[in-house]
């Protein structure tokens, strides 16, 4: 998760604490409109939280049946789920993923995974996103396809 992240119900809470640290009393009100409004600017300014895991369309027909998603292939084998980052997702599918169709592209809401959710060195030292346990159906934002362009690239929604 990344430290920037803020949920609205903590920071309404610190807001409240910090304005009752300064002399909240019986007759002192929080204004509740203008503390919405800052909990959504801080919500729009924080970081998005969307990593992907790409599959085929199968194997997410079956994640789906099993009401959760438990992994396929390499994340058996390494016995964590491998997930990708943003900016992370379209040269791993370029390099892993390359002339394959009928894929699609799962996108999860980070926050969702919980503390199964860690971010580990891949062996040229980059930070990659793996959850040690299963995928929720719950943490899925969408799922779309990733059809092969005319120029042999997948096309993503993105």
């Amino acid at each position: 998760m990344p430290v920037a992240t803020y949920y609205p119900t903590a920071l309404f809470s610190l807001m409240l604490l910090v304005l009752c640290s300064s002399g909240c009393g019986e007759n002192q009100q929080v204004d509740r409109a203008a503390t919405d409004e800052t909990i959504q600017a801080s919500a729009d300014q924080s970081p998005p939280n969307t990593l992907y895991k790409v599959l085929s369309a199968d194997a997410w027909q079956q994640a789906e049946l099993d009401g959760m998603f438990r992994g396929v292939g390499i994340d058996l084998e390494d016995g964590f789920i491998h997930l990708s980052a943003r900016d992370q997702v379209k040269e791993m599918v370029a390099k892993y993923f390359a002339n394959q169709d009928d894929l699609v592209l799962v996108s999860l809401d980070e926050d969702r995974l919980g503390d199964s959710l860690r971010w580990e060195a891949s062996p040229n030292g980059v930070l990659f996103p793996h959850v040690h346990g299963d995928i929720q159906l719950q943490a899925v934002e969408s799922v779309d396809p990733l059809p092969i362009g005319e120029d042999q690239v997948h096309q993503f929604p993105f």
